[in-house]
């Protein structure tokens, strides 16, 4: 997709009940009416809030937040994505 591009491979082990979050630039960048970015910082509290929740609703929670947080007007894609180890 993008020409001359490296990537690294990772590895991250994840422990039982551990949880690996994705996002696209979107989430972040969606900004209310004062234009002020929803930003990393209330990304990573939201998520860490909602961490005692079934990972789904808690997901979908941020997700309402970064809608509400824009008035339904988002001006980029927003995806945010989690997976959890169970055990």
């Amino acid at each position: 997709m993008i020409e001359h591009a490296t990537y690294e491979d990772e590895v991250a082990i994840l422990q039982p009940g551990d949880r690996l979050y994705f996002y696209t630039d979107g989430v972040i960048e969606a900004l209310d009416a004062s234009e002020q970015e929803f930003g990393y910082e209330r990304l990573i509290a939201e998520v860490n809030r909602q961490r005692d929740r079934p990972l789904r609703a808690g997901l979908d929670f941020v997700a309402d937040l970064v809608r509400d947080w824009s008035g339904g007007q988002l001006r980029d894609d927003v995806s945010l994505l989690a997976i959890e180890r169970c055990d």
